[in-house]
């Protein structure tokens, strides 16, 4: 099993950044089953991208201003194609040249066993509510970690966060 190389940050500190350099609206968008908090906004590059979660789905703990996170090591895939097999899971060959140039960040919150809590998207607008919505399921469905805890002194593990771009998936030089 290869050991996968993910970007673990604060959630707070992605907030921030996210919400501080961007002007934007935010709103609620109903897909098949569940309703998702939708934020829309343009950098100052111009480019419009959206921060997007399942309504009251992060969970409580990584909301307190005094948060504590477990720091972890070695994670690795318990399926070294498991970010792969989601996505064509929920999108077509097709869909996926549609969106080549797109890219999806992908914050999961897991729980001790590696398995994943509940997910936020940080995307293209192009890419529907609809088809996060699936993605999510897949994600939770497919995708399992392993690690190592480092530091057993906060509450709540660091989030995982991983940037898919669709071209190297559809290329096949996307590792996972």
């Amino acid at each position: 099993m290869k050991t996968l190389l993910v970007t673990v940050s604060l959630l707070l500190f992605s907030n921030v950044f996210l919400y501080s350099q961007t002007t934007g609206n935010t709103s609620e968008r109903k897909a098949s089953k569940s309703v998702y908090v939708y934020y829309v906004y343009k950098a100052d590059t111009k480019q419009t991208r959206v921060f997007v979660h399942k309504k009251n789905s992060i969970p409580p703990e990584y909301l307190k201003p005094d948060l504590k996170l477990k720091r972890v090591d070695q994670f690795s895939l318990k399926d070294d194609k498991a970010y792969s097999k989601s996505l064509f899971k929920v999108f077509s060959k097709s869909r996926l040249r549609d969106l080549q140039q797109a890219s999806i960040a992908i914050t999961m919150y897991l729980d001790m066993n590696g398995n994943i809590r509940s997910v936020s998207f940080y995307s293209s607008p192009e890419i529907t509510v609809y088809e996060l919505e699936k993605l999510e399921d897949s994600l939770k469905k497919n995708v399992a970690f392993s690690f190592k805890v480092e530091d057993d002194r906060g509450a709540v593990l660091e989030p995982c966060i991983i940037n898919i771009r669709i071209q190297k998936v559809l290329d096949g030089s996307f590792p996972y």
